[in-house]
């Protein structure tokens, strides 16, 4: 499954996500879709470098305003970062929006119970002294999982995780013998330790 990440409209990921759910459930097979936004790269939802990229600017469904941003620690609070940040926030905030659809289609398919979900990113905030550096705000990134009846809701963990575990994770839950000399380790006992 391929979705061209231009759109980043939640509608269009909500509709495509939808007619695959649906598909898998008329074939009855069991599925794995791995979803990608574009959100929240840049440019950023409202910069003048969306014309050059898109052509148009794209409507985000939250606008932020300069004044009300916070500004990280590691930048200067000054009104040029402001506005970035505002249109950088406008596009996590699309970004949230697209996730809570393809949720919305998943349980409408009646996939919720029995679907283990996956939320990942492969860096902090893209911004500097943060994305491709090994501070705090670049290491710090969300892995978030849904699975009911075998994950508690609003479990956390203090585990170290990364985007290199999840291979050997997802072969583990499934019960299918390791990759030979695949890095990372399997995290499932970590995630169902409260289960």
């Amino acid at each position: 499954m391929v979705f061209l990440s231009v759109f980043r409209d939640p509608e269009v990921y909500y509709k495509e996500s939808l007619k695959f759910f649906n598909q898998a459930k008329e074939e009855e097979r069991p599925f794995f879709a791995m979803i990608n936004s574009h959100d929240p790269h840049r440019p950023f939802a409202g910069a003048e470098d969306e014309i050059k990229y898109f052509g148009h600017h794209t409507k985000p469904p939250r606008v932020y305003s300069p004044d009300e941003v916070y500004v990280p620690e590691c930048l200067p609070d000054l009104p040029d970062v402001r506005i970035e940040l505002a249109q950088y926030y406008a596009s996590v905030h699309r970004g949230d929006m697209t996730v809570g659809r393809i949720l919305d289609a998943l349980d409408e398919a009646g996939f919720h119970e029995n679907t283990m979900v996956l939320f990942l990113s492969d860096n902090g905030m893209a911004l500097p002294y943060a994305k491709t550096n090994c501070y705090l705000n670049s290491t710090r990134s969300p892995y978030i999982m849904r699975w009911p009846k075998h994950i508690k809701p609003g479990s956390v963990s203090d585990a170290l995780i990364n985007g290199i575990d999840y291979t050997p994770t997802i072969l583990d839950i499934l019960g299918i013998e390791p990759i030979v000399g695949c890095d990372g380790k399997s995290m499932k006992d970590t995630i169902l330790a409260d289960a």
